[in-house]
């Protein structure tokens, strides 16, 4: 576990199973609990039938000018879908939402991972 701060908040980043390891992922936490950020959005969902709370980091600057500088075409290299049982409709649904986010190229930022479904 890394601990670091962004824009004066704390946040962990950790790395994924070594499984994955070739895709180089990180992930970034956010525990409210600890250390809650202003900039979060908590909002409760239904997701698969069971109701749950989720924090979102809003990428717009409408909602904080501490988010002026951000580019959200360079948060990211690109997204990997998987393992899944719908990869290519959530491949399509990734790509869709990148291309109303205005990112360029949005087709090249969305893989598939070939890494197979656990049984």
């Amino acid at each position: 576990m890394f601990a670091a701060t962004f824009c004066g908040y704390l946040f962990g980043v950790s790395l994924k199973h070594e499984g994955f390891g070739e895709e180089r992922e990180w992930r970034v936490l956010y525990a409210p609990k600890l250390l809650h950020s202003p900039l979060m959005e908590q909002v409760t969902e239904t997701i698969g039938g069971i109701p749950q709370i989720i924090n979102k980091l809003p990428l717009d600057v409408s909602v904080s000018d501490v988010l002026a500088d951000l580019d959200f075409a360079c948060l990211f290299d690109r997204i990997i879908i998987g393992p899944s049982p719908y990869p290519l409709v959530q491949r399509g649904a990734f790509v869709d939402a990148l291309k109303e986010a205005g990112v360029p190229d949005a087709e090249k930022h969305v893989v598939m991972s070939d890494i197979p479904i656990r049984t």
